[in-house]
């Protein structure tokens, strides 16, 4: 097989699984005798290996310093520091504990996060089967590339489109579907999803009978379990500006509240405690509706 350059693969130009085998083939560069080992190894260095990639753990107390002193925090230590300047120690403590809720909250979310990418890496086999060079011959899993053609082992090593046979595979790890489904070589049907497609399967999933080759389009990150990973690792993240203005005004409210010149330049008398420490439970309220939103997000990838 003629040596050429790896197959542009990013979301935005890679090829359509579905699209006729033959024009598939084309454009991952490859044929019926499969890569050469030298081509695998050259697409392994340009893909990376096929692998649920793990964020760096970093220690409890380290991980909770950094929640503590998180911009929003901040701007929440800046309202409480007012409040106890003010003489108002309920209000005060008030905010510490928000402070020091969300920082656990967030601490435990990371550690969820860290599980559940662990969990579904054990998704994946060690090895695979794959045919290079012509002849089938078994390699670590995670040097598969986009490319290589596979045959059906118990576990799924790649998001791959089949090329002969069939199979039944299990897809409730990513569907939630509790009967195996039926998937053949052949044409795709328009109008799906992709775990609808009939000639599809994917990295992590089992197949429960039949024999079956296929074609590996999409490793690692770029396979669907590694997008449901990469959701679950997006725990770390800047603050949002809906979050960021309600951070502002607590402190401004504070201020305004508890700091005589300004009351006097805005004309303002204080407040009763009750109203602002309703105040003071919007960052809680704000927090924990965005992370509602972001499990719906995970939880609408996982069963579109």
């Amino acid at each position: 097989m003629t040596e050429t350059a790896a197959p542009d693969l990013t979301p935005d130009t890679a090829p359509d699984p579905l699209d006729p085998l033959p024009l598939l083939r084309r454009e991952l560069h490859t044929g019926r005798r499969g890569l050469s080992s030298r081509e695998a190894e050259r697409r392994l260095a340009v893909y990376g290996p096929d692998e649920v990639r793990r964020s760096a753990r970093t220690g409890t107390l380290r991980e909770l310093l950094r929640q503590l002193v998180h911009p929003l925090a901040l701007l929440l230590w800046a309202a409480a520091a007012l409040a106890f300047i003010a003489a108002i120690a309920v209000l005060g403590w008030a905010i510490v504990a928000v402070i020091l809720v969300n920082a656990g909250f967030a601490l435990v979310q990371e550690r969820q996060a860290e599980k559940a990418v662990e969990t579904l890496a054990r998704y994946l086999p060690a090895q695979a089967q794959v045919i290079r060079d012509g002849q089938a011959q078994h390699v670590p899993a995670r040097d598969l590339v986009p490319g290589d053609l596979i045959a059906q082992g118990d576990r799924i090593p790649a998001d791959a489109r089949l090329t002969e046979g069939g199979a039944e595979a299990d897809l409730s790890m990513l569907t939630g579907e509790s009967t195996p489904v039926e998937r053949l070589a052949g044409p795709g049907l328009d109008g799906l999803s992709p775990f609808q497609e009939p000639n599809l399967v994917f990295s992590g999933t089992t197949a429960t009978e039949g024999q079956a080759q296929a074609i590996v389009f999409a490793t690692g990150d770029h396979t669907e379990l590694g997008r449901i990973a990469a959701l679950s690792r997006r725990t770390r993240r800047e603050p949002s500006p809906l979050e960021r203005q309600v951070a502002f005004e607590l402190v401004f409210t504070a201020a305004l509240v508890y700091a005589p010149p300004l009351q006097n330049l805005f004309g303002t008398a204080a407040l009763p405690l009750d109203v602002v420490l309703l105040i003071s439970a919007f960052p809680p309220l704000v927090w924990g509706s965005d992370e509602l939103r972001r499990w719906a997000r995970r939880r609408h990838h996982r069963y579109s």
